[in-house]
């Protein structure tokens, strides 16, 4: 019979239910800044291109 910890489940739950919250946040933040430049007459963001030492440095930082 396999055994669960309930209590351990619960931690578990509640921090995964916080980290979705904060990614939310997150996108909901850049929802508002692109509607707020939408706003303000822009239609187009011209971005710097990354080499792939770049994209790569992004990713690792991004999991960090």
């Amino acid at each position: 019979m396999v055994l669960m910890n309930i209590d351990e489940n619960i931690k578990k739950m509640t921090e995964e239910i916080e980290r979705l919250r904060m990614d939310a946040l997150r996108l909901e933040g850049g929802v508002k800044m692109l509607v707020a430049l939408k706003e303000g007459g822009l239609k187009e963001i011209d971005l710097p291109e990354f080499k792939n030492d770049e994209k790569k440095e992004e990713k690792i930082m991004e999991i960090n």
